[in-house]
């Protein structure tokens, strides 16, 4: 959903199940990211232009993504998947 936040920004949310629309992968030579449409009660805590979750990488920062996602990339679209996911949280330092 975001990263760098407190979990007291989203401890509402912890735990909670969804189910994201997956509308496509995108990839260049460092990094792979899929684009995902969230349900509408989740999009006001997602703080991405462009949506996303990070799913591989050469040891690129996940941060890189964003860049990726407006850069020169790969896109493959997909018409109707989804993904089933819980939200967790977990810190990074």
């Amino acid at each position: 959903i975001a990263f760098g936040v407190t979990e007291e920004e989203y401890k509402s949310l912890i735990g909670k199940e969804v189910t994201v629309k997956v509308t496509g992968v995108a990839r260049n030579d460092r990094i792979q990211a899929l684009m995902v449409d969230p349900p509408k009660w989740l999009a006001g805590y997602v703080r991405n232009k462009h949506p996303h979750i990070t799913i591989s990488s050469d040891g690129t920062a996940p941060v890189k993504s964003n860049d990726m996602l407006v850069g020169k990339r790969k896109i493959q679209l997909f018409d109707e998947a989804q993904l089933n996911m819980r939200i967790e949280w977990s810190p990074f330092e």
